[in-house]
């Protein structure tokens, strides 16, 4: 079936584990937006974009901005 398909998810995670050797706390939060797009029956063509950030308790944070294409061809 061709058309034009559209997703988008947001999620957050959060971690707090500690040892005396290797502290790990952090919170992330990221989000997706895709669209896939069928101009015919076998093909789909798809860009995605990723948001991210990472935040520590300590109070450092990262940022972090991706982009993917994907081609695929279905038989």
């Amino acid at each position: 079936m061709s058309g034009v398909y559209f997703g988008f998810v947001i999620g957050t995670f959060s971690q707090e584990s500690w040892s005396p050797t290797n502290p790990v706390r952090f919170k992330v939060q990221q989000a997706w937006i895709n669209f896939i797009y069928s101009p015919v029956k076998p093909v789909d063509l798809g860009i995605e974009y990723i948001n991210g950030e990472r935040e520590t308790f300590a109070g450092e944070k990262f940022s972090d901005d991706r982009v993917g294409f994907m081609a695929r061809y279905s038989f």
